[in-house]
């Protein structure tokens, strides 16, 4: 007879989705080359260890002109955690991705011993495994992006809010994780600043008065407003008034955005059903649960993780449509994949109020489960028939039926599937089955976010550059604007090697050039280099059943070397 502790259980089946959600982020790092953002972080990271401060060396992101200056456009945090890496073990694009997978880590470890202190050691693995096979989280770990440090703090920040509902003493520790999270996000600033005042109302609402006395909920006031303060003291002392707040790019586009209210309206408008529908990727899969809970509104707990869930899309949707509408000029979509990173964050309060009660028995074999997974017609006629008489669930589920088929005709497949999947699954009655399902679904695209691969042509470019460099020679860019410049900064790592234009500098020893169709007299054509994106497994097996390709070459860059 089998011992009883060698069968495989379903704990250990959602162990076996945490490694492989780790795992992925492995794949991400290795097929992804770093996202736009992420150049600015890797700068100002070795900026921060060579001058002590954030020094952009062609000008900030939201004024690149060429002349150095200091960042106003990324908030501080991420580049300060990249740069302590370098001073251990240099300045080098793998310990830059070695950072990015151990912050990514911290936050599966934030989730699980935050949601085990709160809701018990099921339900926490149960949490842990749908954050490690979120596709956002491990595209942004690829991509080197600080979502998985926000991520980390604003979990941090929840449990502790929640913590502090029974016991002030934790909502210290809340003010010091919003501090610290504010200072990763510049465009979450603006939430930290408004959840803090919501924040404060919501705690009123409960104890009146009371909360001036408490010293409690002062002192985390203070330890969050110092973080606001210090770095914005530090963008006056550069900038001068009114330039307090994190990044100028997000005021620019704000203050846009307010001289053209109709349109900017309308984006807003436009982007509520939208972020609605983002939400119902995880919201749907756990309908039962959320009005259950929505029952019990009135408890302190319940309805500070109700606040966060509409706060969170509240005020991305005034950032995200202010940013919009220049996006949306250059032809960017508005309905955009990359809107989910402004607002995944509330995916966290929606798992927590679905997986709170859920007795999740991963003791159980797999054998068990399998075994119990019947589909007796009589049953399903049942739930058919209850749900058909409930006008309730048939608004819920005709309406994500109709969001799927929304997505489908105007963004594409992988919000539909999400949606799709959602109305088999909300006939089980069990919770434990309709989780089952949202995993499985999450495994999908996991895969495909994992497996995805997108190369630019810089890094590969930079890389030889570094190879074949002297001590003080510098680099010519021609037919590039200065946010490209930022593409090849980080991987040109000697300190006396700099990089110039051509115009500046016509005889530089080496010419990276933008403008492929061109030709430079005294220089000879080293090399060609190509941005390349091929699709992820789920996607290339669609792609042959269709005789196609997810591959897509294009010339990028050429490398002239003086003769």
């Amino acid at each position: 007879m089998r011992p009883r502790g060698s069968r495989v259980t379903a704990k250990h089946v959602l162990l076996a989705l945490v490694v492989l959600g780790l795992a992925f982020r492995v794949t991400s790092l290795v097929n992804r080359d770093l996202g736009f953002d992420a150049n600015y972080y890797l700068t100002m990271g070795q900026s921060l260890l060579k001058h002590g401060e954030f020094y952009m060396p062609w000008g900030d992101p939201s004024n690149l002109n060429g002349v150095p200056q200091f960042s106003h456009h990324i908030s501080p945090l991420f580049p300060a955690y990249l740069s302590m890496f370098y001073a251990l073990f240099g300045s080098s694009y793998a310990i830059t991705q070695l950072a990015s997978f151990i912050i990514s880590t911290f936050g599966l470890v934030a989730v699980y011993r935050a949601t085990k202190n709160l809701y018990g050691s099921a339900s926490a693995l149960v949490a842990t495994a749908i954050f490690a096979l979120d596709f956002e989280l491990i595209v942004e770990t690829g991509k080197i992006y600080s979502e998985n440090m926000t991520f980390l703090f604003f979990t941090l920040t929840m449990w502790a809010i929640i913590r502090g509902v029974k016991d002030d003493r934790y909502i210290v520790f809340a003010g010091l994780f919003a501090g610290l999270a504010y200072s990763v996000r510049s465009s979450l600033g603006y939430f930290f600043i408004v959840a803090g005042v919501v924040g404060f109302l919501w705690r009123f609402y409960y104890m009146r008065w009371t909360v001036f006395r408490n010293k409690w909920y002062m002192l985390a006031i203070v330890i969050f407003l110092c973080f606001v303060g210090g770095w914005g003291l530090r963008n006056l002392y550069h900038f001068g008034w009114p330039n307090w707040e994190t990044s100028a790019a997000i005021q620019s586009a704000l203050l846009g955005a307010f001289s053209q209210p109709v349109q900017y309206l309308t984006l807003v408008v436009l982007l509520v059903p939208f972020f609605v529908l983002i939400l119902l990727m995880y919201g749907a899969y756990m309908l039962p649960e959320l009005k259950s809970s929505v029952r019990h509104v009135r408890d302190e707990q319940v309805s500070g993780l109700w606040l966060a869930v509409f706060l969170v899309p509240f005020i991305a949707l005034f950032v995200s449509g202010a940013l919009s509408l220049s996006e949306t000029q250059r032809g960017v979509p508005l309905f955009w994949r990359d809107r989910v990173r402004y607002i995944f964050y509330a995916f966290l309060p929606l798992v927590w109020l679905g997986v709170r009660g859920v007795d999740f028995r991963l003791d159980r074999s797999l054998g068990e489960i399998l075994r119990g997974v019947r589909f007796p017609l009589a049953a399903i006629k049942a739930r058919i028939g209850e749900i058909l008489h409930n006008r309730l669930w048939l608004v819920c589920i005709g309406t994500i039926v109709l969001g799927a088929v929304v997505s489908l005709l105007t963004m594409g497949g992988w919000l539909a599937a999400f949606l799709f999947m959602a109305v088999p699954a909300l006939f089980f009655r069990s919770p434990r089955k309709r989780f089952a399902v949202f995993l499985a679904v999450l495994l999908v695209f996991s895969v495909e976010a994992g497996t995805a691969e997108v190369k630019f042509a810089a890094p590969k470019v930079g890389a030889d550059i570094n190879s074949m460099l002297a001590p003080g020679e510098v680099v010519a860019v021609d037919g590039v604007n200065y946010h490209q410049f930022y593409f090849l900064y980080p991987f040109v790592t000697d300190a006396e090697n700099r990089i110039v234009s051509h115009q500046a500098y016509p005889d530089a020893p080496y010419l990276v050039s933008y403008n492929v169709s061109g030709t430079y007299a005294g220089y000879d054509l080293s090399a060609s280099y190509y941005d390349e994106s091929q699709g992820g497994w789920i996607s290339q097996a669609w792609a042959m059943l269709w005789g196609q390709t997810t591959h897509v070459s294009t010339l990028t860059i050429k490398l002239w070397k003086h003769i």
